[in-house]
């Protein structure tokens, strides 16, 4: 148990926070209300190297009203491609029958080796509803794709500060330099600086990640 706690904390088993491997941002898109937000969420970490293009889904149900599904499905989609390409940046759109959203959104990352998945937050619908709702559970339990759930009560463009709270040994989570380099661009396209709340140990690793690639990045280490 000793020795595999060490392996499993090694600094050789973190990933390669200096390789550059291809992204492939997902939006599943089903709340007519959040498609700006989260088409721009996704603009804002979008590495150029990296991400050629954005996946907009809409999943239909197929135990419901399939036509009107597929109506407001399209609707949603082409407003997403149209703020996408506003910024330049083509968006894949893809319509899905499915048995549920999240075997829908499932099988799609699957199928496009899918490494982000940006999605809004679930509002509860009674007292019973979990905060999260079945949807971003389902995804957590089935997937290690990344995935950003975005709850924005102003335009995503207007933010001007960013707080990160960092739970303690972060640095041996995968994804790890991942996350931060999202937020690190997201802090040089705003023009804002982040805060990074955490354990000295963690901090350091952060902070010297920030540093070597994201020099322009005004960033506090708490």
């Amino acid at each position: 148990e000793k020795a595999a706690k060490k392996i499993a904390m090694g600094e050789d088993h973190l990933e390669d926070k200096n390789s550059v491997g291809e992204e492939r941002i997902l939006i599943p898109l089903a709340n007519p209300n959040n498609v700006e937000n989260l088409v721009n969420m996704a603009l804002m970490i979008r590495d150029d190297r990296s991400c050629k293009e954005l996946i907009g889904l809409n999943v239909v149900c197929d135990t419901e009203n399939i036509s009107l599904q597929e109506k407001r499905g399209r609707q949603a989609l082409n407003n997403a491609a149209k703020i996408a390409a506003a910024a330049d940046v083509s968006m894949q759109m893809q319509t899905r029958v499915g048995t549920s959203i999240t075997s829908g959104i499932l099988h799609v990352v699957s199928e496009r080796h899918i490494t982000n998945i940006i999605i809004g937050l679930h509002h509860k619908e009674s007292i019973v509803d979990s905060f999260y709702g079945k949807l971003t559970n389902g995804l957590l339990q089935e997937t290690n794709s990344q995935l950003m759930i975005v709850n924005c009560k102003l335009p995503v463009n207007t933010l001007r500060r960013i707080l990160a709270l960092v739970p303690p040994k972060a640095e041996y989570e995968a994804g790890f330099y991942k996350w931060i380099g999202h937020l690190s661009m997201m802090g040089e396209q705003l023009s804002c600086r982040i805060r990074f709340f955490g354990q000295s140990d963690t901090l350091m690793k952060i902070q010297r990640f920030v540093k070597g690639k994201y020099e322009n990045v005004g960033a506090d280490f708490l």
